[in-house]
């Protein structure tokens, strides 16, 4: 099982790649391509003084390779590439502990395939507003999650908005 030459370019575009820490949608403090920082080492980056695009690169795939690993360890059946980015995306996103557990990885190893898999894609759609905890549908999750039942069954890349990538 491998990742495609592709995965890098397709988590840019599902995360996007700001140089500096940000709040994400969730309100988590984030830097470069997605990764959480949950220390102020990287707080001396800004918009007028941009972490280098080699420390961005090398801080993902530092955090991708637990992600990586979630997936190699979790998922007992052949992946093409393509399939296995669509899952590191995803755990990239749900965590590497929700992702081992999730009822997707239960389906996939018990040979569900196609349109058998969409629900367990669309069960991680949810998010929990901070302010009144209750758990509801985030389009840019669904969306999300969209995209990588895509990607998982068709092998084309797309990014949001049915937009094709390369």
């Amino acid at each position: 099982m491998k990742y495609s030459n592709k995965l890098f370019s397709f988590m840019v575009a599902m995360e996007g790649s700001i140089p500096y820490v940000y709040l994400d949608n969730a309100g988590y403090r984030t830097v470069g391509i997605g990764c959480r920082v949950y220390t102020t080492e990287y707080d001396k980056y800004s918009k007028n003084n941009p972490m280098p695009d080699s420390l961005v690169n090398s801080l993902f795939w530092i955090r991708a390779k637990e992600y990586i690993n979630a997936v190699e360890g979790s998922i007992k059946v052949p992946l093409i590439g393509y399939q296995f980015d669509a899952l590191i995306s995803m755990a990239f996103n749900i965590g590497s502990a929700g992702f081992i557990n999730s009822s997707l990885v239960k389906a996939i190893n018990s040979g569900k395939t196609g349109l058998a898999l969409k629900p367990f894609f669309d069960a991680w759609n949810k998010s929990t507003n901070q302010k009144t905890k209750i758990k509801s549908i985030n389009s840019i999750l669904a969306e999300r999650r969209g995209i990588e039942y895509h990607l998982f069954t068709t092998g084309e890349y797309i990014s949001y908005n049915g937009k094709k990538k390369s």
